[in-house]
C-alpha cells in the first residue's frame, strides 16, 4: 500500500493536461521519427505561417490517385480541429505536419520540407523510399512495388 501512495503522490504533482494535449502526445508517442520526418525548413515555414495567421494551422499532405505519374501529393492548411483521430502527426506541438494512415503507408520513411526560390515558393516532399519514379515538377510519383 505504501506504493500505492507514493505513486498517487507523483500523480498529484503530474502536470494535468487538456484532452486536446492528450491526444497530440499520444499521436506523437506512435509515431518515430522513421514514420516520417519533417525537416527544418518545413517547421519554419509553419511557424511563419502560424505568426501571420495568427492562430495555429497545420499541414495536411496526402496521396491521391492521379498526376501524371500515377499519385501525386497534396499540401493543404487546416484548421488543428479538423485533424482526426486516425491521423498521424509530425513536426513539434504548434507546427504540425498531419498524414493519413492511407497515405503515410505511401510517404513512410520519407521527408518534407520548405522550399522558397525565385520560381516558386512550396512545400514539398524532399525524400520518398516508397517512390520508383516522379515527374519533373515533383508533385507526382509511381510507387515501388
Amino acid at each position: 500500500s505504501r506504493i500505492i501512495v507514493n505513486n498517487q503522490k507523483l500523480l498529484n504533482k503530474a502536470p494535468k493536461f487538456t484532452p486536446n494535449q492528450i491526444k497530440y502526445l499520444c499521436s506523437v508517442a506512435t509515431n518515430t521519427q522513421s514514420d516520417f520526418v519533417v525537416a527544418e525548413s518545413a517547421i519554419k515555414r509553419l511557424q511563419a505561417l502560424n505568426k501571420q495567421a495568427n492562430e495555429l494551422i497545420a499541414l495536411r499532405l496526402s496521396v491521391d490517385s492521379g498526376g501524371c505519374s500515377g499519385f501525386q501529393y497534396n499540401f493543404s492548411l487546416i484548421n488543428p480541429s479538423q485533424i482526426d483521430s486516425n491521423d498521424k502527426v509530425f513536426g513539434s506541438e504548434t507546427e504540425k505536419v498531419v498524414i493519413d494512415q492511407i497515405s503515410l503507408d505511401m510517404l513512410k520513411g520519407g521527408k518534407l520540407g520548405y522550399r522558397d526560390s525565385m520560381l516558386s515558393a512550396a512545400f514539398y516532399v524532399e525524400s520518398n523510399p516508397n517512390a520508383e519514379s516522379g515527374c519533373g515538377c515533383g508533385v507526382s510519383f509511381s510507387r515501388k512495388t
